[in-house]
This record gives structure tokens, sequence and C-alpha cells, in this order.
């Protein structure tokens, strides 16, 4: 597979001296023939997978629980360090 590692290093905003582009055109190289080895292999019959073993998200059921906006409000109340009324109590961003 042919490449242009100027062009490479240009989308990847990388500045390269003659013997970095040398070295870097050297290991692209090996990857792409690496990867050409390995699209010679016959998958015939093997399924496609995400991930190598057999793995599945635990989910939790998606539930809107109801809750009344008073005991709500209250539980959050008893929850805040500080409060003054209905209000929570927090810092003062701006300077006074």
């Amino acid at each position: 597979m042919k490449f242009n590692i100027e062009h490479l290093a240009k989308l990847a905003r990388l500045d390269l001296n003659e013997e970095e582009k040398e070295k870097f055109a050297s290991e692209v190289k090996k990857i792409l023939d690496f990867v050409a080895q390995l699209n010679e292999a016959d998958t015939t019959g093997v399924e496609p997978v995400a991930h190598a073993i057999n793995i599945s998200d635990v989910k939790r059921s998606d539930e809107a629980k109801n809750h009344a906006a008073e005991s709500l409000k209250d539980e959050l109340l008893k929850a805040a360090p500080q409060k003054q009324g209905d209000f929570i109590k927090v810092k003062s961003v701006f300077e006074k």
C-alpha cells in the first residue's frame, strides 16, 4: 500500500525532520504490512464480535419513580449541609 509520509504528518499536525520522516515511514509501512497480512486470513464462517470474550452490560431498568415534589424538596433540604428557610445556603461567588 502506498502512502505519503508528508501528507500523514500534515494530517496529524506533526512537524517532522528528515530523520523522523524516515523512521515513521518505516514504522507505518510495518503496520500496513501487518494489516495486509491480517486481511489475508480466512474468516469465512466467523461471526463478527465486539469483544474477544462473551460479555454483556448489566443495566438497570429505566423506570420513572413517582416522588411528590414536597417530599423530594424535604429530602434535599435534609441532605444539605447548611440551609436557610426553604433554601440551601452556599458560599458567595461574588465579591461584595
